[in-house]
């Protein structure tokens, strides 16, 4: 099954969501994203497969601009399926536990309306349930651990432009993209918009530390020295350590 979204004017924004077997959660983000009132949006779902009524109920609230189900090699190749086929200068990528903050993206459009150079990567912040506000940032500590929650930046579409995640790491791999951009010196702009509430059943937040860290050394790889990696990798299980003890 397949529903193509129309080819007019390119969106300002795509919203990209993976999805498999999500009937329990797709219907707060649905409504929330029914309610964005700015023009240029587009909503691209990439969905797994499901059986459980999931691709009906979205067919049926026609807010998705573009839907496929098919069988597909998990979140990351959806996420990478979903780049290719959404249209948007920025993209902003929601998981189906996920909803967005009544009027967040018409704050987020107006701020990028408002410069004169668009940046690689508008950040914001996310509530993240049982946790609290987490906002997202680019900096030194990205060499250790990843300092950005996809639902709490938008992405230039620029930035993918030979990149895509990879699917051989299941958790986690969305931290390459964050990597890159922090160490060849990509824009950002920062912002105080409250985006998403993300829910709690995400792979990054139902997975141990030490295997997150673990998988963050592996991306890190391919673009860093061993020697290199291997000490963000202590700095990081270090650090997690150091939090077991002070509980």
């Amino acid at each position: 099954m397949n529903t193509q979204h129309s080819a007019d004017r390119q969106p300002k924004l795509s919203i990209i969501t993976a999805t498999y077997n999500a009937a329990r959660h797709i219907p707060e983000l649905s409504a929330s994203i029914a309610k964005v009132s700015a023009d240029h949006v587009e909503w691209v779902v990439i969905d797994g497969g499901s059986r459980d009524g999931t691709v009906e109920f979205l067919r049926q609230q026609a807010v998705a601009h573009y839907l496929v189900s098919e069988a597909d090699a998990g979140i990351y190749d959806a996420m990478n399926k979903g780049v290719r086929a959404s249209r948007g200068q920025y993209l902003l990528f929601l998981g189906a536990d996920d909803r967005l903050i009544d009027g967040s993206i018409e704050r987020l459009l107006a701020v990028i309306e408002a410069q004169e150079q668009p940046a690689d990567i508008v950040l914001g912040k996310v509530e993240l349930e049982g946790v609290g506000v987490f906002t997202s940032r680019l900096g030194q500590l990205t060499n250790v651990i990843n300092t950005v929650h996809h639902q709490g930046a938008l992405y230039a579409r620029s930035l993918f432009t030979g990149f895509r995640y990879r699917t051989d790491v299941p958790v986690v791999a969305d931290y390459e993209l964050n990597f890159l951009a922090f160490r060849r010196g990509a824009t950002t702009l920062k912002t105080d918009v409250l985006i998403a509430f993300c829910g709690g059943n995400g792979v990054s937040r139902t997975t141990s530390q030490i295997g997150l860290y673990r998988s963050m050394h592996r991306l890190r790889r391919s673009h860093l020295g061993q020697w290199e990696s291997l000490a963000y990798l202590a700095v990081g299980l270090i650090n997690v350590a150091r939090r077991k003890v002070l509980r």
